[in-house]
């Protein structure tokens, strides 16, 4: 409801990641939640290329609808955070990843070239929310993926349309949640 009475073009911006490369089309159908089927690597590249595909759905969604916004998802870069505590310790230990990053200098030297901090992290994040990527204007680039403020690599199967709207009713079945625009 909101999106429909916002004054001008609104935008949905979906933080992904370039980790949605790694999912394939046959770990997108089917059950999503096989524990059989589950791994952390897939299961997070899944999850970002279900945002590509959710930010391509939302935007053709609003374009049937008549809403005036955009949809549009982004890599941020390899930001600092505590993210990585999962790849490095197979825990939820913030602490612990960091101590190891620290007290082993391969880890630190890749993770200082790698990464960049929070603030930097945002760039891209920022730069589609001022519509830089339309000259000030929302209206442009719907459905589209970003990385480091311009068009990124996608993934081809972000293009499939019947995949996209197969993983939005799933959502929705799962969530229990109904998005009607």
């Amino acid at each position: 409801p909101l999106l429909r009475s916002a004054k001008g073009f609104a935008r949905v911006i979906n933080v992904s990641s370039t980790a949605h490369l790694g999912a394939t089309k046959e770990l997108m159908e089917g059950d999503l939640m096989a524990p059989e089927r589950y791994t952390q690597w897939g299961a997070y590249c899944q999850s970002k290329l279900a945002n590509v595909l959710f930010s391509k759905e939302l935007d053709r969604r609003f374009k049937a609808a008549g809403v005036q916004a955009t949809a549009v998802s982004c890599h941020p870069g390899g930001v600092d955070t505590d993210l990585a505590r999962y790849t490095i310790t197979a825990k939820d230990d913030p602490a612990l990843a960091k101590k190891l990053v620290d007290e082993a200098p391969p880890f630190k030297v890749a993770k200082d070239f790698l990464t960049r901090n929070v603030q930097l992290g945002a760039n891209t994040q920022i730069y589609l929310a001022a519509g830089i990527d339309g000259d000030g204007s929302l209206s442009k680039s719907g459905g589209e993926y970003f990385d480091n403020m311009r068009p990124g690599y996608l993934n081809p199967v972000a293009n499939d349309v019947e995949l996209a709207k197969s993983i939005w009713d799933k959502s929705e079945k799962l969530t229990g949640v109904k998005f009607a625009l």
